[in-house]
């Protein structure tokens, strides 16, 4: 019986899966074993795991999805921790000793995960997974419950202890995000995550990954207002301000009237609600088709305010006019890949006047992707395009590569089906010069 048991699911990866076996066999916390789940695999796959002998624990199913592959796993171990890697990524040595060490150092912590580096395809960078793609703040929160339900902030390589499934379930088969729903079942139902700040791993970005495709943004969605239903999320404080009241107008206008209703109604009991926002959410969720009909007007008023549309195309930021922006090839390239995260719903960049642009702010999947750049977002613009994350949300560009100041803000854009657009009614006045 080992004390820490590794799963490793396994899905035609017989590109990859050699060097993450290596990876965990190499591990200097010897009392660990290695669980490989072939979830029906058609190509090598099996080939790989049979390569590695009797180091490795091999079953083979047929194929039935992640989910399901790890639950298999955990079916399969001994350890009193379960710890998962996935087939395409990597572990440095010291990853379990260091992890388990914090686990046996801190009893109340039910699981924890680490920072990893990013592997771009095959191309290691020094990029980190916390600080590029996640915002690794909401782990300094006390109120873990609140950061889960509005985004999965923990990385899929975690380390648990092994009670926690038999007190809050496993892995929920055939749904995409199945990591998010569990972390949230786990944490809301009353553990605590813990995270080691340096980083123990690589982390792959592949074009062809789950996490890339329009069906996992679709049941991801999903997999948030399934949490959302939860009578124990309604109640946290914070929710109905910062989550259902905004997902309950983006309802609104795609007129699903029985969400909207939902979100607005579940809004107007959070106590952190501004009373002007929960008597609007009130009305709105008692009169829904009628604020349906306000949001598109509000929405058509707004399209017609706008003078100007950006769009990023070879490499150049363009307006409708013909004009043109230079942009650095590392900033094209971050706003192409972010596409490979979830949908940017706002960006902002700033330079010298509008050349070059040589700073880089954006929000991703209603999350802040910003690699250490810094932004500022108006109280002004906040409270004239909605919250941070929705469409719609605006952003600055700045005239000044010393500093990100509110004053030195000269324009003001938002984002219309993935265009670009600036708001002149925002723009500040001229400044004396």
């Amino acid at each position: 019986m080992a004390r820490c048991s590794v799963v490793i699911p396994a899905y035609n990866s017989e590109r990859y899966l050699a060097s993450a076996i290596r990876s965990a066999l190499s591990q200097t916390f010897a009392d660990t074993e290695v669980i490989v789940v072939n979830d029906g695999s058609t190509d090598a796959t099996a080939a790989v795991m049979d390569s590695f002998g009797d180091r490795i624990t091999g079953v083979h199913q047929h194929n039935q999805g992640p989910s399901v592959a790890r639950n298999v796993g955990m079916k399969a171990a001994s350890g009193q921790f379960i710890a998962f890697l996935d087939s395409d990524d990597l572990w440095l040595p010291r990853r379990l000793e260091k992890m388990i060490s914090m686990l046996d150092e801190n009893e109340s912590l039910g699981f924890i995960t680490s920072d990893a580096y990013l592997i771009n395809e095959d191309r290691p960078t020094a990029m980190r997974y916390y600080g590029t793609l996640v915002d690794p703040a909401p782990f300094s929160s006390p109120n873990h419950a609140y950061w889960i339900v509005r985004q999965n902030y923990v990385f899929t390589g975690v380390v648990v202890r092994r009670e926690l499934f038999d007190q809050h379930g496993t892995f929920i088969p055939h749904i995409l995000a199945e990591d998010w729903d569990l972390w949230t079942r786990f944490i809301v139902e009353g553990s605590s995550v813990g995270f080691f700040d340096s980083p123990l791993g690589y982390y792959r970005i592949r074009k062809d990954g789950l996490t890339c495709c329009a069906e996992f943004e679709a049941q991801r969605d999903a997999a948030q207002y399934r949490t959302l239903r939860d009578p124990r999320v309604m109640k946290i404080p914070g929710l109905g301000r910062d989550l259902y009241y905004p997902l309950g107008q983006q309802a609104l206008q795609s007129r699903d009237l029985d969400q909207a209703r939902f979100c607005l109604t579940a809004a107007t009991a959070d106590p952190e609600m501004p009373l002007k926002s929960r008597a609007m959410a009130g009305l709105m969720a008692t009169f829904p088709t009628s604020a349906a009909r306000l949001a598109d007007r509000q929405a058509a008023l707004e399209t017609k305010m706008t003078n100007r549309v950006f769009e990023l195309s070879g490499g150049q930021l363009k307006d409708s006019s013909g004009r043109t922006y230079r942009t650095t090839e590392d900033i094209h390239g971050y706003l192409e890949s972010a596409g490979q995260w979830g949908p940017v719903s706002g960006w902002a960049a700033g330079g010298r006047g509008n050349h070059p642009v040589d700073l880089l702010a954006l929000f991703v999947d209603g999350a802040y992707r910003g690699s250490a750049i810094p932004s500022v977002l108006r109280p002004d613009v906040a409270d004239h395009l909605g919250s941070p994350g929705a469409v719609g949300c605006g952003f600055c560009f700045a005239d000044t590569d010393i500093g990100w100041e509110p004053d030195q803000i000269v324009q003001v854009l938002a984002v219309r089906g993935g265009r670009y657009q600036e708001l002149p009614e925002l723009l500040p006045a001229p400044r004396p010069t």
